[in-house]
């Protein structure tokens, strides 16, 4: 087996081992959209198969970049592992360090490290987590996912003085308003207006505002995910008190909205709860409102590339962290 990064040549044969693997269709076929990532140009290791030059394995990075106490600083976020029957026959070690995952999660850190990037951040698949726990270098976080049931009660509405909305336009404003959300964490993905627009034109989320006296305070999205969630995502607000409230209020209104909605044609079903991931900093508000500890939690994990960087400063439960990424 060998490593290498992906071409556009091989694109019929990515697509052949998202089928074969049973992972759907692939997803960043449309790719003009994908590649115009503001962090950089997405990229894929590949495991080639020497005897046949097939694809029998894969491995995504997405260049993002990290507010570290507010310095910005070069990040990858991998994602897309696969890992298919003919790789696993050709590389078999009972040393879980030598499994073709890591393989090629090493080659591409590897590359990308000697390149600028200097932070890997990632929410792994759940069947990675035991893997991950022996697997030098990385350092780990959980956090809770907390629910509450849609629709809500007719009697819940917008706290007094804050109006929602929808986001008008992509710019300086939301930009404002992330440079004030990111002050409250530790560390963060940049979540700018040009993130954000990118993110959310993927994702297909709605994006939700909340003005006070005319100024943006908040901003998140969120999308349906399967038949019955109404996933919150990046949220961005002024404060984690009253904006925090008033924002994660607007979002549960709209989801409730579409909870009390009749289905559509190409929408047979009705959301039943609302999600979220929950930070420290959001507790206090979200049990205020009504949400409540589910059993599942994200683990979350980052890994520096970088020896000189001040490790006191990426302890990942200090993070900003949401559902999607």
């Amino acid at each position: 087996v060998t490593y290498r990064f992906a071409e556009a040549d091989d694109l019929s044969e990515i697509t052949r081992l998202w089928v074969e693997t049973e992972w759907g269709v692939f997803p960043f076929a449309d790719s003009a959209r994908w590649l115009a990532s503001p962090g950089g140009i997405p990229r894929t290791v590949l495991a080639i198969e020497r005897a046949t030059d097939a694809v029998v394995g894969q491995f995504g990075f997405v260049p993002t970049l990290i507010n570290v106490d507010g310095e910005i600083l070069r990040g990858v976020r991998p994602h897309s592992t696969i890992v298919g029957s003919r790789l696993r026959e050709l590389v078999s070690s009972w040393n879980p360090v030598d499994h073709p995952g890591f393989a090629m999660y090493r080659f591409g850190l590897k590359q990308m490290a000697e390149e600028g990037v200097r932070l890997a951040h990632m929410i792994p698949n759940p069947r990675w987590g035991a893997l991950i726990r022996i697997f030098p270098g990385m350092q780990r976080a959980q956090f809770p996912l907390w629910t509450i049931s849609l629709p809500l009660a007719s009697s819940v509405s917008m706290p007094a003085g804050f109006v929602a909305g929808q986001l008008a336009r992509w710019g300086e404003e939301v930009d404002a308003l992330w440079e004030a959300s990111a002050r409250q964490y530790a560390c963060g993905v940049v979540r700018d207006a040009r993130m954000l627009e990118w993110k959310s034109s993927l994702e297909g989320s709605k994006v939700v505002t909340v003005t006070r006296d005319g100024q943006l305070v908040g901003l998140v999205s969120a999308r349906l995910k399967g038949d019955r969630q109404w996933t919150i995502s990046d949220m961005l607000t002024v404060d984690g008190g009253e904006a925090m409230r008033a924002t994660v209020t607007a979002v549960l209104l709209e989801g409730s909205a579409i909870a009390s909605e009749d289905p559509s044609p190409g929408r047979d079903y009705r959301p039943i709860k609302a999600a979220i991931l929950a930070t420290p900093l959001m507790l206090p508000v979200l049990a205020d409102i009504g949400f409540s500890p589910d059993p599942y939690r994200f683990s979350f994990v980052i890994q520096s590339l970088d020896a000189t960087l001040d490790g006191s400063k990426l302890d990942p439960k200090g993070w900003y962290v949401a559902a999607t990424d």
